[in-house]
């Protein structure tokens, strides 16, 4: 997707070969946000409906999901963190569009809304003991798994952990800044709106939604 040779062809062949994410690119092109009249049944069409920085940031998702394995940790549903992540980008793209954000700025809110929690699974997969610490505490003391964190480990969460890898990775910097700021929007100064904004809005109300 990178590349600037790549074409829109050659990208849908690619993701065509992955049975797992082709179903994830369908999914998402056919769901009620984007109000397609017709049924998109061919990689290649999600593609040019979705747009190519979603198409990303979904790929991004799936293959990290896909390398998770659920048996590290009881207790933490991959599958619930699918349906928020997309729920968040969703909604996102949404506030974008009706605050006058350009579609530039829609498109990256709802890439950062599917990423903005990819840390939480690095994060398990990596430390899973300390992972569930923090989940046990966020259960004990009835609080948000960011002030659980916060709590035990308060230079830096998935926020972060998640915008780091996003940065390595190479994605747009207002992408990367939305991940790894989307508890803390504060911290971001500049006028205009941001996708921060919209994604930190999401992100509180699917929970508020779906406790």
């Amino acid at each position: 997707i990178r590349s600037p040779h790549a074409s829109l062809e050659k990208i849908g062949e690619l993701i065509a070969q992955d049975p797992a994410i082709t179903a994830k690119v369908l999914q998402l092109a056919n769901s009620a946000v984007f109000g397609l009249e017709l049924r998109v049944s061919q990689p290649l069409e999600a593609i040019a409906y979705i747009g190519l920085e979603t198409t990303k940031a979904l790929v991004l998702l799936a293959h990290t999901v896909a390398s998770f394995n659920p048996a590290k940790l009881h207790g933490f549903s991959v599958e619930a963190l699918w349906r928020h992540s997309v729920n968040t980008g969703q909604m996102a793209q949404k506030i974008a569009l009706m605050e006058m954000g350009g579609l530039e700025v829609a498109e990256q809110a709802f890439a950062a809304g599917l990423l903005h929690d990819i840390g939480k699974l690095v994060f398990c997969a990596n430390l899973p003991g300390l992972f569930a610490k923090a989940l046990a505490l966020a259960r004990e003391e009835k609080c948000p798994f960011c002030d659980a964190e916060a709590q035990l480990f308060p230079n830096a969460g998935h926020a972060e952990l998640g915008g780091c890898l996003l940065g390595i990775w190479g994605l747009p910097q207002p992408i990367v800044e939305a991940v790894a700021l989307h508890h803390s929007p504060r911290q971001l100064a500049g006028p205009g709106f941001h996708p921060l904004t919209a994604v930190h809005v999401a992100d509180i109300l699917d929970h508020e939604m779906n406790p």
